[in-house]
């Protein structure tokens, strides 16, 4: 696990150093000092979307010291870390937000509870039918969907972060998975798999790419199917960042 933590730590680094130079360059941000980067690396803001590796490395860690002798404790402290990580970010703007300076999508507050479910899953055997998980995926999707309705509706405020019913939709799909429904056995749609972490990774670098062809060529059309031309560009993006040994082993 402690291996697993490094790794992730080694990844994050590099992708918010890339992302660091690419906004430095551009003008974008002026890093003033190294405390100001080990503060947006820590936060996972080399790149907004970059927050994951830093949710991940930190629950890893957790794990790791607390080991799963401990997980109904870490479930439970989980479930109150995610509990408020909601009423402190979507749920801010209601009567029962609660106010804090910083966002609650950032360290661990969503990351854990995930995390840990799956572990006591995976340590006490439990297996579902597909039905059930896909069934479990549509309810927490349905929920999912009602809550942000209403909360962009009727609250001050919204976040575009997770609701009460994201964890449920969340490990739906992840039961679906587990499943391995025939769909996702087909060869073509498998063999993408290798190029998601590449896509993840990449897909903000290739948007802004895209948006600044745009602009230069005044394509006023590119911005209707700029989403669709994020995921293929950036899938050859990555297809030649992989031929690469020194940044293939990042991505």
């Amino acid at each position: 696990m402690l291996g697993y933590v490094k790794r992730i730590i080694v990844v994050s680094l590099f992708w918010n150093l890339f992302y660091f130079a690419a906004y430095f360059v551009t003008g974008v941000v002026s890093l003033n000092s190294v405390g100001q980067v080990f503060i947006l690396f820590f936060k996972g803001e080399g790149a907004y979307h970059l927050w994951f590796f830093t949710s991940l490395w930190v629950t890893a860690l957790v794990f790791y010291v607390f080991g799963k002798e401990r997980i109904n404790f870490l479930l439970v402290f989980s479930t109150l870390l995610y509990l408020f990580g909601v009423l402190a970010g979507s749920y801010k703007g209601t009567y029962l937000g609660i106010l804090i300076p910083f966002s609650t999508r950032d360290f661990i507050f969503f990351s854990s509870l995930p995390f840990f479910v799956g572990v006591y899953l995976n340590l006490k055997k439990i297996k579902t039918t597909l039905n059930l998980a896909i069934a479990i995926f549509a309810i927490g999707f349905l929920f999912h969907s009602l809550e942000v309705y209403f909360l962009r509706k009727y609250a001050l405020q919204m976040s575009s972060d997770y609701v009460f019913s994201t964890f449920l939709m969340g490990i739906g799909g992840v039961l679906i998975g587990l499943k391995r429904p025939k769909i996702l056995e087909k060869e073509k749609l498998s063999s993408l798999g290798k190029y998601s972490m590449g896509l993840y990774v990449l897909h903000v670098f290739v948007y802004h790419g895209i948006h600044f062809f745009g602009e230069f060529f005044r394509l006023e059309w590119i911005e209707s199917v700029v989403s669709i031309l994020t995921i293929f560009v950036g899938v050859f993006v990555v297809i030649f960042l992989r031929k690469i040994n020194f940044v293939n082993k990042f991505l």
